[in-house]
């Protein structure tokens, strides 16, 4: 048999396609895992009335969300959501 010999560089090259297929990978499970109702974040109606009135209707909708900028979330209202979505995206 014929024994196939890396070099350094050959190793660093075939890790580095190894971690982005992987990075690429995760980021599909979690679009995946995210594309449900918001209604499975267990949100106050008017929390959710809010999101929906702006556009948001699935969860990765507001995953990568600057939630500050959306008219009629106040403090309590955003620390409720980020702390739903941290429940929703640790059970994973």
């Amino acid at each position: 048999m014929n024994e196939v010999k890396l070099t350094a560089t050959d190793a660093t090259e075939i890790n580095k396609k190894l971690l982005q297929s992987l990075e690429n990978y995760n980021k599909m499970l979690m679009h995946s895992m995210t594309d449900i109702p918001l209604g499975c974040l267990c949100l106050d109606s008017k929390t959710e009335e809010i999101l929906l009135k702006n556009g948001f209707r699935r969860v990765f909708d507001i995953v990568d969300v600057d939630l500050t900028e959306i008219k009629g979330l106040g403090k309590i209202r955003i620390g409720k959501i980020t702390s739903s979505l941290d429940k929703f995206l640790t059970m994973r």
